[in-house]
């Protein structure tokens, strides 16, 4: 979109980016409370983001708590992209591919009143610096993550590091191939040998004692998902990761009248002239609504819906390719979002 910029500026032409809910909502809010710290020659000390769609906890029934309202490939390939941040004055990375990011992930016990939540950094962190005009000098932790249910990381890691996230071709997953059960493909996945137990090399391979309470889970989860069982698999897509989406996709499926839940957390460490440290969260939580729109459709359509007809109206000017991090932006967006009950909920305290 950036090499659009001077093609659009040129022609007078508005292009507002990043314009959902992450990123899109966390945008408004995080640059609300910057551009209102900064008036008060304030400094931005710290600054973590945390965002994610889930299930409600109602219809979170399954081993990893989370169901599809978008792409199975696109979540679990965004979980095995590099990142980058800053946190306590030092600059962390964690490679891409594999688990590594999914087992990186910490408790995050105050981001939702009635449970925990696990997150973990969503992919470059430090090029929002700029972009939020944050003093990078006095800038000791810059954190963007998603987040997810307890159990999710955990079991969906073990799924990858056996190699259910492989695009590479093989045969017997082709469209056309002889039929093939789930068990005789997890059995060629982890190339068991005559007289091995499938359960017990499953969890050799993922460095697992098999009496330990991530073991057992992490069976459960496989005998739920049905990959234990003489199942025949229904759609072949060629490789394990499109096969293994295609299952996901029909067996983590939200059902009527089910809720979904958006989480938008920001976590300020704000210093003040007179040496105060403010602690300050702007927090967003939206349920979907029974028979209506989800969480994520509201949040991520009512954003574009709305600057899109601030643009028509003229409200909201300018040339090129923008993202909403200006007042003249996120002022009004902010107001017509909370007409519909978008509202970000604020709370400081100082130390």
């Amino acid at each position: 979109m950036a090499r659009l910029h001077k093609q659009a500026e040129d022609a007078g032409v508005l292009i507002l980016n990043e314009i959902g809910l992450d990123p899109g909502l966390d945008h408004l809010s995080a640059m609300q409370i910057i551009n209102h710290a900064k008036a008060k020659n304030c400094k931005i000390e710290s600054f973590m983001s945390w965002c994610g769609g889930v299930p409600a906890p109602e219809a979170a029934n399954n081993p990893i708590g989370y169901k599809f309202s978008w792409s199975p490939r696109g979540a679990i390939t965004a979980a095995t992209n590099p990142a980058k941040w800053k946190e306590d004055g030092e600059l962390r990375q964690i490679p891409g591919g594999g688990s590594h990011l999914l087992r990186s992930a910490r408790v995050l016990k105050d981001l939702h009143p009635d449970f925990a939540l696990h997150g973990y950094a969503n992919r470059d962190s430090l090029q929002y610096i700029p972009m939020y005009g944050l003093d990078e000098a006095n800038l000791k932790t810059m954190l963007r993550g998603t987040l997810r249910y307890p159990g999710y990381c955990l079991i969906m890691s073990a799924f990858l590091d056996l190699g259910l996230g492989s695009t590479e071709a093989v045969s017997y997953l082709a469209p056309d191939s002889p039929s093939i059960t789930w068990v005789d493909l997890m059995k060629q996945l982890i190339k068991l040998e005559k007289g091995e137990d499938l359960k017990a090399k499953i969890l050799k391979k993922l460095n697992l004692n098999e009496k330990s309470e991530d073991a057992k889970k992490i069976i459960d989860a496989f005998e739920w998902f049905g990959f234990l069982s003489s199942t025949e698999i229904k759609v072949k897509k060629g490789n394990y990761l499109d096969t293994f989406c295609a299952h996901l996709e029909n067996k983590l499926a939200f059902l009527p009248n089910e809720r979904d839940l958006v989480v938008l957390a920001h976590l300020f460490s704000i210093r003040h002239p007179d040496g105060r440290l403010e602690k300050k969260t702007s927090k967003l939580i939206e349920y979907g609504h029974p028979g209506g729109f989800s969480a994520m459709a509201r949040t991520v359509a009512y954003p574009t819906a709305i600057a899109c007809r601030l643009i028509s109206e003229g409200r909201i000017k300018g040339a090129g390719v923008v993202a909403p991090v200006t007042a003249d932006i996120y002022e009004p967006l902010l107001d017509e979002l909370s007409n519909e009950g978008i509202k970000f909920i604020e709370h400081s305290k100082f130390e």
